[in-house]
């Protein structure tokens, strides 16, 4: 599982620091939530929130039920 940031007010996601997307896809991913907290004390980034991403594989294999 990978996590991703999304900014609570507009619902972009992080791609690298200062650019937001709309798209998930596209979006930086983040092994553990220890890098996201990292990440957004260096950043001095507020108003966002982790998403949990599942990863392609495990997607395919929950549609699969």
């Amino acid at each position: 599982m990978r996590f991703v940031l999304q900014n609570k007010h507009t619902g972009r996601y992080l791609k690298r620091a200062g650019q937001w997307v709309a798209r998930l896809d596209d979006a930086m991913t983040f092994e553990e939530m220890v890098d996201v907290r990292e990440y957004c004390q260096a950043h001095l980034l507020q108003d966002v929130q982790p998403i949990r991403r599942l990863m392609p594989y495990l997607v395919s294999l929950l549609r699969q039920r």
